[in-house]
C-alpha cells in the first residue's frame, strides 16, 4: 500500500500486520501515567483475521515500527535529532530517507532514496522546507537520482494547527489532504520529535497509522478530480483519555466506483 501511495504523491500530484496474541488488556493500559505514556502495539480485526504493529523506543525516542506481514521502519538519531529512516519490505531494505536541519532547529529538507527492491527505480526525491511565520510549511519537491535532483516538480503547503497538520495542498492540481482531530491526548503525542515524523509520514516512508500529533485522527480526505478517499476512526478512550479501541472504515468515491473496509483496532501502551 505505501508504494502505491508514493506513486500517488508523484504521479497523482500528492504523497496493518500477521496474527498476534495480546498478553494484555485495554483494562490494564488504563493505569499508564499519562505523563509518559507511548504506544506499544496495535491489534487490528478484519473478517476474523488478526494483525499487529509494534513499536520500539529508546526513552521516548521511536526505534521501530513493525508490521508482522515484513512491513518495517528503523529510524536513527543524532545529537537528539532524527536524522534517517530506513525502510524495510519483506525484510529487504527498500529505501532509506536522510535529514537535515537549520540552524534553529527545524527540519530543513530530507531526501528519499529509492533502492531497486521499491520498484521505483534508484530514484531521489528531495524535499526543501521553509517554515513560514502563517502556521504554515511550503515544501518543494525536486526529483533526479543520486547525484542530482534538479527536477522541479511541485510546491506543497502544510497548514498546522498547534501541532496537528490539517491540510495538505498541491501547486500542481487540485489534490489535498485534509485531516479532522479529537480534542483528547494523542497516541503518539508524547514521541520524541514527532513534528518530523508527521511531516515523513505524507511520503513513502509514512507509518500509516502515524497521521495525529497533539491529538488524535478522526478523519483523512484525500480528494483531486477523480474522487474521496477517506479514512475514518470511531475512538472509544480509557480514563487517561488515550484511545483504547477504534472502529477504522476505509472508503473511496469516485470514477473508479465505490468500497469500503471496515476494521477494529485495539490499543495497547506502556
Amino acid at each position: 500500500m505505501k508504494l502505491k501511495q508514493v506513486l500517488l504523491f508523484m504521479l497523482c500530484i500528492a504523497v496493518f500486520s500477521c496474527s498476534s496474541e495480546s498478553t494484555e488488556t485495554p483494562n490494564e493500559e488504563e493505569q499508564n501515567n499519562t505523563d509518559n505514556t507511548l504506544l506499544k502495539r496495535m491489534v487490528e480485526t478484519y473478517d476474523g483475521e488478526t494483525s499487529t504493529t509494534t513499536f520500539t523506543y529508546d526513552g521516548n525516542k521511536l526505534i521501530t515500527y513493525e508490521e508482522s506481514d515484513g512491513w518495517k521502519n528503523v529510524y536513527t538519531y543524532e545529537n537528539n535529532k532524527l536524522v534517517r529512516e530506513d525502510q524495510y519490505v519483506d525484510y529487504e531494505l527498500n529505501a532509506y530517507l536522510i535529514l537535515e536541519y537549520n540552524a534553529n532547529g527545524q527540519l530543513s529538507s530530507f531526501k528519499e532514496y529509492f533502492l531497486e527492491p521499491s520498484g521505483l527505480g534508484e530514484s531521489v526525491n528531495n524535499y526543501i522546507l521553509t517554515h513560514n511565520n502563517d502556521n504554515t510549511i511550503s515544501i518543494d519537491m525536486y526529483y533526479g537520482d543520486e547525484n542530482s535532483q534538479d527536477e522541479f516538480y511541485g510546491t506543497y503547503t502544510y497548514y498546522l494547527n498547534e501541532k496537528n497538520i490539517s491540510k495538505i495542498e498541491s501547486s500542481v492540481s487540485s489534490w489535498s489532504l485534509t485531516f479532522n482531530y479529537d480534542d483528547k491526548n494523542g497516541m503518539f503525542k508524547n514521541v520524541h520529535d514527532i513534528e518530523v515524523i508527521n511531516i515523513t509520514s505524507q511520503t513513502e516512508f509514512g507509518a500509516y497509522y502515524i497521521r495525529g500529533n497533539t491529538n488524535n485522527s478522526l478523519s483523512r480526505i484525500d480528494t483531486d478530480e477523480y474522487g474521496a478517499a477517506t479514512e475514518a476512526y470511531e475512538y472509544t478512550y480509557n480514563t487517561n483519555g488515550y484511545p483504547k479501541t477504534a472502529t477504522f472504515t476505509d472508503s473511496y468515491e469516485g470514477n473508479m466506483g465505490t468500497n469500503e473496509y471496515v476494521s477494529t483496532i485495539e490499543f495497547f501502551y506502556e
